[in-house]
């Protein structure tokens, strides 16, 4: 009897070894994002939040889509959910379309937990909250009344920062005599969206921005100020090279940083392409406010916002969220992608001229509220594709007056829902 009971004994030992062995190891998590990061220095500031998050013991996956195209990305996080294969996270502008779709998660707790309302300034609060939630963790504040310069063109020509339209026009004048090209320019539609955008900034500050393309107000659309802006933008059309429509902005970029051109009218990510080139902010390059729009302050923020999915997945969507909005990774991704962080608690002494200049600017045009995000936060995403494609094509054919342009812009946003 005592044998048989060292067998039992030895043989439930050996059989619990034998299953524990045997079973499967807790597999890793993982986290998708589909976002639209793919050039050279959007790659390297994404690496910074994969890092970390490896770090926590994730697996990264990417899931890319090209840039400026609402629709596409509505289109394939609809096929996506549908499926039941949803991303974890996903880089968007239109966080009011796709919370009404029924795409979008809240942020509520992470954000009352890491006291967002605290460490995120109002007006990038006002664009990642909607109906009383949190939809997005932002991650930057990026400038776009920039003009970006070669400055070995600018000191070759002895050329000045212009501070006036008519400045601008004399300054590209004399680049364009000396060979080289005055604007460096992407043209498809979002960038020609950019471009626009400072023109009309120019012209009509802040209230004109928001009458002119958050409003949609009939009158200050058929005003004399919206011919202005047209006729300005087609005068400094004039300024781009011959092979402009099509060309990726990244691209664009590359021809400041060969000294084949010496402007480009852009966001903060421009300088993600300079850091990657080991270019340096006054040495190599500079910025300076779109001339005329001093005190103002147009901007766009990059962000991430969780898709509705099972609760098992909620752990990594707010790890991400946490680890986004980290002091540590404000800093050293923002660093990588040329713009200025969001936190208001960030040690700006780390950064260079320009993302200090920036975040100066921000923080006295907000006190004046003269902040105004990019209109791209309209709510239909028809219209705002209409605008897109309108501009896009008055600016790459060029065959419309600028009275003509202005009646027809206005009827377009009139009769789009």
């Amino acid at each position: 009897m005592p044998y048989f009971k060292t067998y039992l004994i030895l043989y439930t030992l050996g059989m619990a070894l034998s299953q524990l062995s045997s079973a499967e190891p807790t597999p890793q998590p993982t986290i998708e994002a589909l976002h639209w990061w793919t050039t050279g220095g959007e790659a390297k500031a994404l690496k910074v939040i994969k890092d970390k998050m490896a770090q926590e013991g994730y697996i990264w996956r990417d899931s890319t889509i090209r840039e400026g195209n609402g629709s596409e990305q509505k289109r394939v996080l609809r096929a996506r959910v549908e499926a039941h294969t949803p991303p974890d996270i996903v880089q968007t502008q239109y966080i009011k379309q796709f919370y009404r779709e029924g795409f979008l998660d809240n942020l509520d707790n992470i954000a009352k937990k890491d006291h967002w309302e605290t460490i995120i300034p109002k007006p990038i609060q006002n664009s990642v909250r909607y109906q009383g939630h949190w939809l997005a963790v932002p991650l930057n504040i990026q400038r776009s009344n920039w003009i970006w310069a070669n400055k070995k063109i600018f000191d070759k020509l002895h050329l000045k920062p212009p501070k006036t339209f008519n400045e601008l026009i004399e300054v590209s004048e004399k680049i364009k005599r000396a060979g080289y090209i005055p604007f460096a320019h992407g043209g498809q539609p979002w960038q020609d969206i950019i471009f626009f955008d400072a023109v009309l900034l120019s012209v009509g500050g802040v209230s004109l921005y928001q009458k002119a393309l958050i409003d949609f107000d009939a009158e200050t659309l058929k005003s004399p100020q919206m011919v202005t802006v047209f006729e300005r933008t087609l005068k400094l059309r004039n300024f781009f090279d011959s092979d402009f429509v099509g060309r990726d902005w990244n691209l664009a970029t590359a021809m400041l940083i060969h000294d084949k051109a010496a402007m480009q009218v852009m966001g903060d990510w421009v300088k993600g392409e300079f850091n990657n080139a080991h270019l340096e902010s006054g040495k190599d390059y500079f910025c300076f406010e779109y001339p005329e729009t001093f005190g103002s302050f147009l901007y766009s923020s990059d962000m991430f916002s969780i898709i509705k999915a099972p609760q098992k997945q909620r752990r990594s969507q707010e790890d991400l969220a946490r680890i986004a909005i980290s002091k540590e990774v404000q800093e050293t991704f923002n660093l990588a992608k040329g713009s200025t962080p969001v936190r208001l608690d960030v040690n700006m002494k780390l950064f260079d001229e320009c993302t200090q200049q920036a975040h100066t600017h921000f923080m006295a045009a907000m006190k004046k509220n003269q902040v105004i995000e990019r209109f791209d936060i309209i709510p239909s995403l028809a219209r705002r594709n209409a605008i897109f494609n309108f501009i896009g094509e008055f600016i790459q054919k060029g065959n419309l007056g600028a009275k003509e342009a202005a009646e027809r812009f206005a009827k377009i946003i009139q009769s789009t829902p």
